[in-house]
Order: structure tokens, then sequence, then C-alpha cells
């Protein structure tokens, strides 16, 4: 009986480990390549590029921060600085990102001063987006990093009321800081 019971007991411990560590088939396999895996705060910054925008064409470098919501809107600040002519700190811009199933995508926002941008976006992985900008008289690529996932704690502060006021409790019992 107990030699039945180990080899029962070391069967199944042997297909839960393969089971746990064999590779996913590649369509099972996720890919971070939808919206839902990009949520959260993203830093980015550009290597130097070459504008047309201002009195003094010359080089342009910038550097910011952005959150992306769940449903591809993007909002953010950043700080450029032209060559021989200016430095301009906060910049607030608002836009969206789309990306397909390939992980290439576009990122498209204007900034507080008016200026329109549509860039080319690779998703690397869920941490790193590379990109680069498709304007002709502006050339420039940056690197995007993400800095922290997923929802804010006031969304899911909102959540937990909701699931709190359904199970019959007061809201505000508990909440995320």
């Amino acid at each position: 009986m107990t030699s039945l019971r180990f080899k029962f007991i070391n069967s199944l411990a042997g297909l839960l480990l393969a089971a746990f560590t064999l590779p996913l088939p590649a369509a099972a396999q996720e890919r971070p390549c939808g919206l839902e895996h990009l949520v959260g705060e993203w830093v980015f910054a550009t290597d130097v590029g070459r504008q047309a925008l201002v009195p003094a064409e010359g080089d342009i470098t910038a550097i910011g921060a952005f959150h992306v919501a769940a449903d591809g809107v993007l909002s953010g600040i950043f700080d450029v600085t032209f060559e021989e002519f200016m430095h301009i700190p906060d910049i607030e811009y608002g836009g969206s990102i789309s990306v397909g199933a390939d992980c290439r995508g576009v990122v498209s926002f204007v900034t507080a001063t008016g200026s329109m941008r549509t860039d080319s976006v690779v998703v690397v992985n869920s941490d790193l987006m590379i990109a680069m900008s498709r304007d002709t008289n502006n050339l420039w690529t940056y690197a995007m990093h993400r800095i922290d996932r997923g929802p804010s704690s006031a969304s899911i502060n909102a959540k937990l009321d909701a699931i709190m006021s359904r199970l019959g409790l007061a809201p505000g019992g508990f909440e995320l800081k």
C-alpha cells in the first residue's frame, strides 16, 4: 500500500513540476502588446534629434513622464531644450497610443504649446517601448521605461468600495494609500 501511495505521489509531483516548468506553446504565451499591458506610469528620454520648429534650427532633446490609461489615452509633462535657443520646462501634453498584435503602433499627442506629433512606437516588452518621430522636419528617437504598473490607488479604492457595498458593508472601511 505504501509503495502504491509513494508511486502515486511521485507521479503527481512529476506532472505538476512538468506543468509549471515546461514552456507554453507560442499561441498561449502572453504578448505584451495589448493596451492592458501598457497601463501605468512611464518616463521617456529622447536622443539628441534635429528640429526645424524654432527660429534657430538645430538639435533638440526632451525628457518627461506620462500616464497611459486603459483606453490608450495618455497625458504627461516634459522638459525640452533647443540647441543655442532655450530650455522650456513643464510642458503638458495629451494624446493616445495604439498598438497592434505585432507590437508596432502609433503615439499621437498635442502639447500645451500647440505642437502636434505622431510617432511610430514598438513595444519591446511590458516595461520598455522605443519610438521615432514620423515628422521629416523634426527627427528624433526615444525610449520609454515603465516606472509603475496598473491602476491608481484611487481606482482600486473605488473598486473596494463597490465590493463592500455589494456585501452590504459601509464603503470606505478600507483604503489603499
